[in-house]
């Protein structure tokens, strides 16, 4: 499951980015927008999955894995 979380939050800025890229010609917007879309994929995909773990919630957060 986390590998294709990963690998959407991969897709999703590659393709955000090309098209930023495309459209401002900015090389700096893009991998800022790329960077900012991964961070917010991640985090929310964590989150989600943490407070659906009820282990996690009693030992702590590194045993959700």
């Amino acid at each position: 499951m986390y590998y294709v979380i990963i690998a959407f939050s991969l897709l999703a800025s590659t393709i955000l980015s090309v098209l930023i890229l495309k459209k401002k010609n900015n090389k700096v917007l893009s991998m800022l927008s790329a960077f900012c879309v991964n961070v917010l994929i991640l985090v929310l995909a964590t989150w989600r999955a943490y407070s659906m773990d009820d282990e996690a919630r009693i030992f702590g957060f590194g045993y959700i894995i």
